[in-house]
């Protein structure tokens, strides 16, 4: 009877385990950007070359089924006083999770640093504020006319919330200025955290919001969180011992964790999952060259 009694909680254990194993051990798919393409990293080992075009710059998961991504393409044109910008156009395309598909989402040619908008379907990106100066504002781009219009918020790498109510982006800056929180359409800021913040991101359920901070003070560098919408500036983690930066970062699918892209010896950069509940690095890839990595939420 003891021994009858002790088999559900045992099994009940070991699905417990099993379950904790899984979500560290299993973080996929990631999309990785690595050597100017996309690949689709379904487990350890197992890669899927999403694009064959060696010029990508930047990705994000537009949806589950596509990653929208950033070229950098050369004309042959000199920059010039008055011809000034055109040496390097950079649109928007996407490509479908199967990679059977890529197709063109901006012709702006100045787009750059694409996220998933507040709205589906749609992508943010950063576009310069004037011909002559390296300051930015946040545009949204709308399928299927490919209509491009700025949200009127002056800042870099925006970011939306899947729950439709905030954006987010990088202060302007000549270094990591701080991050904005804005409240979705308007550019209206609610709260600006002002430091050596940048790359900010959302959490899949739109409570927090992420970013890095650059090592302005010893051992500052790391990832910090912002709970929303008054909450203040936490620490999450710092660039694990034997690594040189955190490079990227992006929220797993279910929130648990963060994908990261950590930069080691040799200048060679990798992909790894941090669990928050059981501060657990798993690494994911073994190919030193990826630059970015994400997972759909």
């Amino acid at each position: 009877m003891f021994v009858k009694k002790l088999i559900p909680a045992f099994i009940a254990l070991i699905a417990a385990a099993s379950f904790s194993q899984a979500r560290i051990s299993n973080p996929y798919p990631t999309a990785v950007l690595r050597k100017g393409d996309i690949y689709l990293l379904k487990s350890k080992g197992e890669w899927k070359r999403l694009t064959r075009l060696g010029d990508v710059k930047w990705l994000c998961w537009l949806n589950q089924d596509s990653i929208c991504f950033q070229r950098d393409r050369e004309t042959g044109l000199q920059d010039s006083s008055n011809w000034r910008g055109f040496a390097i156009i950079r649109d928007l395309f996407v490509v479908t999770r199967d990679g059977k598909s890529v197709e063109q989402f901006t012709t702006d040619h100045f787009a750059q640093e694409p996220s998933p908008s507040p709205m589906l379907g749609r992508a943010l990106f950063a576009h310069n504020a004037a011909w002559f100066t390296e300051e930015y504002e946040i545009w949204e781009t709308i399928r299927p006319n490919i209509r491009n219009r700025p949200l009127g918020i002056r800042g870099h790498s925006p970011d939306g919330a899947p729950n439709q109510k905030w954006t987010a982006a990088a202060l302007n800056g000549k270094g990591p200025s701080g991050v904005g929180l804005y409240r979705f359409p308007s550019n209206d800021a609610y709260r600006k955290i002002e430091g050596a913040y940048y790359r900010p991101r959302f959490s899949p359920n739109s409570k927090w919001l992420a970013f890095l901070r650059a090592a302005d003070t010893p051992d500052s560098s790391g990832l910090y969180a912002y709970e929303i919408p008054d909450g203040e500036v936490r620490f999450i983690l710092r660039t694990p011992e034997g690594y040189q930066s955190i490079k990227d970062f992006g929220w797993t699918a279910d929130g648990s964790g963060f994908i990261l892209v950590l930069g080691h010896a040799g200048n060679k950069r990798d992909a790894f999952f941090y669990d928050m509940e059981v501060k657990v690095l798993t690494k994911l890839s073994d190919s030193g060259d990826i630059d970015q990595a994400t997972a759909w939420h």
